[in-house]
């Protein structure tokens, strides 16, 4: 197979102004809108998620098929869905946490997703009580020490008025009313992804219109990210890329590929815990039916 290959077109932002504007748009709407309608002129599809919500994962198994359906080469798979793959036949991929939600007071989550017209969302979601968890260790553990990093006890975690369990919920429950908003709307649910990750794959493959991905690529995209060997490549560092690195071999909650369970929340969270989380969860209406 004969590729051409066209490099993704450079930004005319420098990185320090592109990090002012991102900071800027978390708080302000009208530059919020801005930039979500100038990131969509150079992006097809959007994939849109909370953090943990097992999207890294996902990245990984669309890198790889995509990767290897086009003929391409290098090791930082994630570049497929950060929009820096321009190339004839590959959509232009961008992943997002939207406005930073993990940062935000519930009522300062942006609820206007009009920006996101006239394109695609692949929208990811997991059981919010997974999700906490897991975003309480990838805080307390992997960013330890840095401004991101989090010293209190999972408890207290799970009350934080900012980027919290609440926070988490009203992002679901912003997205789950805009369903109707981009062109096109897809769910993926991390559980779904657990229990069946090559018909999930496949599913995010049509969706994103390259449906003439061979099976032998997808059942090659699902062992090449199996768990054991994101592991592997994680403490290898093999995919070149810092948002699958070891902060802390000795930590091993210090890990992107922490543990990867559905249900893994009963395991450290208290009966109590457990039971106001449910009845919060319950208060939203259900927003998103992320069980399988």
């Amino acid at each position: 197979m004969t590729v051409t290959k066209r490099t993704a077109p450079r930004s005319w932002l420098p990185a320090a102004a592109k990090d002012y504007v991102a900071r800027l748009a978390e708080r302000n709407h009208i530059v919020y809108a801005w930039k979500v309608r100038w990131l969509a002129r150079r992006t097809d599809i959007f994939l849109v998620s909370f953090p943990k919500t097992g999207r890294t994962w996902l990245r990984v198994l669309l890198g790889r098929a995509l990767q290897q359906h086009a003929g391409l080469r290098g090791r930082n798979l994630l570049r497929y869905t950060a929009a820096r793959v321009h190339h004839p036949g590959l959509p232009r991929i961008l992943a997002t946490h939207d406005d930073s939600p993990q940062a935000k007071r519930a009522d300062e989550i942006i609820a206007d997703k009009r920006p996101y017209r006239h394109r695609r969302v692949v929208f990811i979601v997991r059981d919010p009580r997974d999700v906490i968890v897991s975003l309480y260790h990838h805080r307390a553990s992997w960013h330890r020490g840095t401004p991101d990093g989090y010293e209190g006890t999972l408890g207290a975690f799970i009350g934080e008025p900012v980027g919290s369990f609440d926070s988490l919920l009203r992002f679901y429950q912003v997205w789950d009313s805009a369903r109707d908003v981009p062109d096109a709307f897809l769910l993926v649910r991390y559980e779904d992804l657990h229990a069946a990750p090559g018909r999930e794959l496949r599913r995010v493959l049509d969706f994103i219109g390259i449906g003439d991905v061979t099976d032998d690529l997808v059942d090659d995209a699902v062992k090449f990210a199996a768990f054991g060997n994101m592991r592997r490549l994680e403490r290898r560092g093999a995919l070149k890329t810092k948002a699958l690195r070891v902060r802390d071999a000795a930590d091993p909650n210090a890990r992107r590929v922490r543990r990867g369970r559905v249900g893994g929340y009963t395991d450290e969270l208290t009966p109590e815990q457990i039971v106001d989380l449910d009845r919060r969860l319950e208060a939203t209406g259900g927003v998103f039916d992320y069980r399988p």
